[in-house]
């Protein structure tokens, strides 16, 4: 489904606030396989979160490529319009906290649509029930459509925008740190979530964290990035076996807590 192919992003400095330039991705290659889902494990500044935007086409490569279904990314999102989505680590600021959970849910389907939600009365009514069928499928009450974010928990809320992001039915779901804001039992629960609506959807999964239990309870490979590079790649069954010193450290520090 998704091949990337020795790509690499650098960011230039600046004299005037004083930053210095830094090359974040140096050479990474992946494949992710249809269907599946596969983990990204790094620590912060490790370039996880800069792959993610290059792959959702919020930003460009300096070299390499992404390849879709073997289409390049641009022409594979024009050609497939609403069918990458994405779940933020930040629930808070990925929703308008002036929309109620009903419009939140239906932003995508809208903006696919081009009706911006307005329509006849009978649309309206389908699109409602859409919004409850979005929340049914992420385990919520449908007397919370008519709530704002802030009347919300935040697991409630990170619920919100899982639905939202599989609304217009796509064929990858990225997933960036979407459950590191969650307390713990939270988490279990969103974990459980993600794998049903992956098999309901039939989506695959790029599943970025920096939490190696939670990506091996999801996955089913994981990539390791350190400083800008893939310093090993494996299948979660072999998670014993990995090599490299820095895999063996996160694997270390999980099995000593």
């Amino acid at each position: 489904m998704i091949e990337i192919r020795n790509v690499k992003k650098s960011y230039r400095g600046s004299w005037l606030s004083g930053k210095a330039g830094k090359e974040v991705l140096r050479g990474v290659s992946l494949t992710i396989p249809e269907g599946g889902c596969t983990g990204l494990v790094g620590g912060s500044g490790s370039g996880k979160s800069t792959l993610a935007r290059l792959l959702l086409g919020l930003e460009r490569p300096d070299a390499g490529e992404i390849l879709i279904e073997g289409v390049e990314l641009r022409k594979w999102r024009k050609e497939h319009p609403g069918k990458m989505s994405v779940v933020f680590q930040d629930y808070t600021a990925s929703v308008n906290p002036r929309y109620t959970v009903e419009q939140i849910l239906l932003e995508a389907v809208t903006a696919q649509t081009g009706t911006g939600g307005r329509g006849r009365k009978d649309e309206n009514t389908d699109l409602t029930e859409q919004a409850r069928s979005l929340l049914r499928d992420v385990n919520l009450p449908e007397h919370l459509l008519g709530h704002y974010p802030h009347e919300l928990s935040g697991g409630q809320l990170q619920r919100v925008c899982i639905a939202r992001a599989v609304a217009a039915n796509p064929k990858i779901l990225v997933l960036d740190e979407a459950i590191s804001s969650l307390d713990v039992t939270v988490q279990e629960q969103v974990l459980e979530l993600l794998a049903g609506l992956r098999k309901k959807y039939s989506m695959t999964y790029l599943f970025i964290a920096h939490d190696l239990q939670a990506v091996a309870s999801i996955c089913g490979d994981i990539y390791f990035l350190h400083q800008g590079v893939i310093e090993e790649h494996c299948a979660c069954r072999d998670l014993s076996r990995v090599r490299s010193s820095y895999a063996r450290s996160l694997l270390d520090s999980v099995i000593i807590f």
